[in-house]
């Protein structure tokens, strides 16, 4: 994902056609050119976001939604992942699980509700995967249920960190998902996938 010079010249040509007269010598240019690259490449990119309300049509686990991670976007050790995922519970008393994934692993951070506490509830991820090597990992996972739509205490906050391989040369699928009883479990208003290289 890393942001390079095509040609050591690009001053060189820039300067030939719009000139130099009054401006800056081309070494200056030049360097400029190189900060403006080194600030563009290090710089987050939105690689995804989806803000459609979404809602499980099956009795067993259903991805609410689901992305492909573009392969080589962890392209180097240190480059990282960061996941927003939001969503409510339908305003019934059902059991309902939200679970995240990336490169097929759970990644070990399940929301849970259940019985009446479970209606209308706010549930959020926060993911950020690091990588740790051509094919290792590492995740932070945090989580939070809140006590309903409106308001209130968060009921659940857990966090995790885990180490699921993944071929980073490889295109990633990461998803939310969710269980329970059909079109009474969740709705998920967003999800958010940031690129840091």
């Amino acid at each position: 994902m890393g942001l390079v010079r095509l040609t050591p010249t690009l001053s060189q040509l820039i300067i030939r056609q719009i000139g130099d007269v009054g401006g800056p010598r081309a070494d200056q240019v030049s360097a400029e050119l190189d900060n403006i690259i080194a600030w563009a490449k290090d710089a987050p990119r939105v690689i995804h976001r989806n803000f459609t309300a979404v809602g499980n049509v099956l009795t067993g686990e259903d991805d609410l939604m689901t992305f492909s991670v573009p392969a080589n976007t962890l392209a180097t050790n240190g480059d990282y992942l960061e996941i927003f995922a939001r969503g409510n519970f339908a305003n019934n008393a059902n059991t309902k699980t939200v679970r995240v994934y990336y490169a097929g692993v759970d990644l070990g951070a399940t929301i849970t509700a259940t019985g009446a506490s479970a209606q209308s509830q706010v549930w959020a991820y926060d993911v950020v995967i690091v990588r740790t090597g051509a094919t290792t990992t590492k995740t932070f996972v945090t989580t939070w249920l809140s006590s309903n739509a409106a308001a209130g205490p968060n009921t659940q906050e857990f966090s995790r960190i885990s180490t699921p391989a993944a071929t980073h040369a490889n295109a990633h699928a990461n998803s939310t998902r969710v269980s329970g009883p059909a079109q009474s479990t969740s709705a998920a208003p967003g999800i958010a996938l940031n690129a840091r290289p």
